[in-house]
C-alpha cells in the first residue's frame, strides 16, 4: 500500500500479489488485486501498465535476462522467471518467500549457476 499523488491528488494504492516458486524452483508474481482508494482496478490498471511498458521498450530497450524485464514480464504476463540475482559479487536464489503486513521475508541460498 502506497500514496500516489495523481492530477493533484493523492490517491491510496494498494496491490496485493503473490509470490510462488513452482516445481521448477521459477518465481511467479501473481498479482491478485489493484485498488486505488476503495475501487477495484485491476484489470483496466494491468492494461495500462503494459500500454506505457511498451511505449518505455520503444524508446529504450533491455537486455534479455535484466532483471527488470523480468520482474516486469512475471507481474504484467505472470511468466515464471529464474529467482536468481547477483548480490556483493555472488549469485544467491530465492528459496523461500512469505508475505505478511508490513513485511517481506525472502530467504537465500547460494547459487551455482
Amino acid at each position: 500500500m502506497t500514496t500516489a499523488s495523481v492530477a493533484g491528488r493523492n490517491l491510496v494504492l494498494t496491490v496485493v500479489a503473490t509470490p510462488t516458486l513452482d516445481e521448477n524452483g521459477l518465481l511467479r508474481l501473481s498479482i491478485k488485486k489493484v485498488k486505488v482508494g476503495a475501487v477495484r482496478m485491476t484489470f483496466i490498471t494491468r492494461i495500462i501498465a503494459k500500454r506505457i511498458y511498451k511505449k518505455r521498450l520503444a524508446r529504450a530497450p533491455l537486455e534479455d535476462g535484466d532483471i527488470w524485464s523480468q520482474l516486469t514480464a512475471a507481474l504484467l504476463d505472470s511468466q515464471p522467471f529464474d529467482p536468481v540475482f547477483t548480490a556483493e559479487d555472488k549469485k544467491v536464489r530465492a528459496e523461500k518467500i512469505k508475505i505478511a503486513p508490513a513485511a517481506l521475508t525472502v530467504n537465500f541460498s547460494p547459487a551455482n549457476d
